[in-house]
């Protein structure tokens, strides 16, 4: 087998391969050899894929080379096949910057185009510190042993400044309805040197999601807490969250303050989620005890935010006591035209 003949003459120090070896001109040009130009992050890890194209016939077989590169720049830690090529030896020298290879696929289909090797490798210099990484090929042979002609595009690493990751996403409708789709939109940036890699939505009801844009219809009104977690290519992840109101139905002019309050009872704080007539320009919140009592107003209601936290502190300061209380949304237009009215009961039991 032309594999066992390559495996006989390899030294592992030296990798010098016995490889059937024909001239160039024996199969057809065209084949193209690239390793990439990348830039890293400052002290992270990175993987450099060798990548072949325009391979003719049944594709490559097997193949042999080396990959120079500056040691004070970067090291390698290892090599590894890809898509079915195994790495039946090498020998990494971080000293002189130097990984030497002999890779084959011992049983076809043999690409002819596509990534068949991977080196690791691990940044030491400093920021803008760059080296090239210069491609050696001893042999570049077909199923038969017939060397392929070939063109080899060198690459270069260079080492950029390492920007913290920051998720980042948005929504719309901005006060979602239950039973409608919402759409979450990422808006994370990759920094210099880095590429998105994976996304982990949380939308706050028990339901999840891994698209980088995922639409989510919510079935029960309320306030719901949504995170994302971004991940790049460097396996650094962060994650950011926003408050989502959700209301029982679509805004309208027809007099309606659509209301709800949780938690029922509350200990420690109370949340009033609202949505408003599509003509309200101004909104005022009266709270009453049992008996009557005003016990809070609030005259500037956010028309937009459709949610109000209370802390259960009236407006003389103080902590109201247990028991329950009620409350009245009003809505207003531009010419301080009442335009719809809501209202609900609160307990409070500490």
């Amino acid at each position: 087998m032309k594999f066992l003949r390559m495996l006989a003459g390899f030294n592992t120090l030296l990798l010098v391969v016995a490889l059937s070896f024909s001239p160039p001109g024996q199969a057809q040009t065209g084949a193209i050899v690239s390793l990439p130009n990348i830039s890293v992050p400052e002290g992270l890890n990175v993987d450099a894929k060798l990548s072949i194209s325009g391979i003719p016939g049944a594709g490559l077989s097997d193949f042999q080379g080396r990959v120079n590169f500056d040691a004070s720049v970067v090291q390698v830690s290892r090599v590894t096949g890809l898509n079915g090529y195994t790495v039946f030896a090498s020998a990494l020298d971080n000293q002189v910057g130097e990984v030497r290879f002999v890779v084959a696929k011992t049983n076809p289909p043999f690409l002819q185009q596509g990534d068949v090797l991977s080196f690791s490798f691990a940044t030491v210099g400093p920021v803008n510190a760059s080296t090239a990484l210069t491609l050696t090929l001893t042999t570049f042979n077909d199923n038969n042993g017939v060397f392929i002609p070939n063109t080899v595009n060198n690459g270069r690493l260079t080492i950029v400044t390492r920007q913290p990751l920051a998720a980042s996403f948005a929504f719309s409708p901005a006060t979602a309805v239950i039973n409608q789709p919402v759409q979450f939109t990422d808006q994370t940036t990759s920094t210099q040197g880095t590429s998105l890699a994976g996304w982990s939505w949380n939308f706050g009801d028990g339901t999840t999601s891994t698209e980088q844009n995922p639409a989510h219809t919510y079935t029960q009104p309320g306030a719901f807490t949504v995170e994302l977690t971004v991940t790049d290519n460097f396996k650094r992840s962060n994650t950011t969250t926003q408050q989502l109101t959700v209301i029982a139905s679509v805004p309208s002019d027809n007099g309606t303050v659509l209301t709800h309050a949780f938690p029922q009872p509350a200990t420690t704080g109370v949340t009033l989620v609202y949505q408003l007539p599509n003509s309200t320009q101004t909104a005022v919140l009266f709270i009453f005890s049992a008996t009557g009592k005003l016990v809070l107003q609030n005259n500037a209601l956010n028309v937009q935010g459709g949610r109000f936290e209370w802390n259960l502190i009236d407006s003389n300061g103080k902590a109201v006591p247990n028991g329950a209380y009620f409350y009245v949304i009003a809505a207003f237009d531009g010419n301080g035209q009442n335009v719809g009215r809501g209202s609900g009961k609160l307990i409070v039991q500490r």
